[in-house]
């Protein structure tokens, strides 16, 4: 992160809460920030959004904290996140009150999980948890029986379709905010054309993860994160798997080194040994 003292984009606060100093400026320091996010959430999508952090507690099992970033969850829904499922037993607001249902930007706790997921993680409902064991069966069948042979980059996809071994660009695409990561997604798919097609198999706010990585591995995808980094077991994962994870904060740039990358023109990497 760059400070603006340093022609970066990032706003330093000096707050002390004990002197009660700085606080009136964080606070519209965080509303100038949201002002130009401008982040859209629609209560009525597909409920979907990111682990806080998970624990197993006595006498309540494993609970989970997450942050519904859009739609609405319910009591009773599936989740599904990375190889973890479950459907939820019982939800509690911030207080630690039982509710029922929470919508965008509101933080919860959740309990049903079959395991305890990682901090940043995304999550998703889906149909049942029959549903939910089937996804992740097959996720871990073609991840077990893969031999990574070569490593899954923009580069290389350019190599294997001038060799007409590939037609599909397979992306996984993390944003900061809804509102980056839609018109991201509507810019990529429109790159399709009659010689190659952009899948897109993951697209999700939040911080680049482990699941990503597997996911990537598993599809030889490529990671494009906008705004965001990756974790240090997702780096880890990363380069054990050889998934290349890249990252920008201007959303052209991200979208040109596709472009350039299904017409051959990206520029090669230089690496110093």
């Amino acid at each position: 992160l760059t400070p603006q003292e340093w022609d970066g984009e990032t706003m330093i606060i000096p707050v002390s809460a004990k002197e009660k100093l700085g606080v009136d400026d964080l606070l519209e320091a965080i509303l100038l920030v949201g002002e130009d996010l401008a982040p859209k959430a629609n209560p009525k999508a597909e409920p979907t959004g990111v682990v806080l952090e998970a624990s197993k507690e006595k006498g309540r099992g494993i609970m989970v904290t997450l942050l519904v970033q859009n739609g609405t969850l319910r009591h009773g829904d599936t989740l599904l996140i990375g190889p973890h499922y479950g459907r939820i037993k019982a939800m509690f607001d911030y207080t630690g009150k039982p509710i029922k249902e929470a919508g965008p930007s509101t933080p919860i706790a959740v309990s049903g999980l079959n395991g305890i997921p990682e901090a940043g993680d995304s999550f998703r409902t889906v149909e049942s948890e029959k549903v939910a064991r089937k996804i992740v069966d097959e996720i871990e069948v073609e991840v077990a029986g893969l031999q990574r042979q070569r490593p899954t980059s923009l580069d290389e996809f350019f190599a294997r379709l001038q060799e007409g071994e590939e037609k599909t660009l397979n992306l996984i695409v993390k944003a900061d905010v809804q509102g980056s990561l839609e018109p991201i997604v509507n810019s990529l798919e429109k790159l399709s054309n009659d010689e190659v097609s952009v899948e897109i198999l993951r697209s999700a706010t939040g911080n680049v993860t482990e699941s990503d990585v597997m996911l990537a591995s598993a599809s030889d995808a490529v990671i494009l994160g906008f705004n965001v980094g990756a974790d240090t077991i997702a780096l880890a994962a990363a380069s054990s798997e050889q998934v290349e994870i890249k990252t920008y904060n201007i959303i052209y740039h991200l979208i040109e080194d596709v472009e350039k990358a299904l017409k051959g023109m990206l520029e090669p990497t230089y690496e110093q040994v």
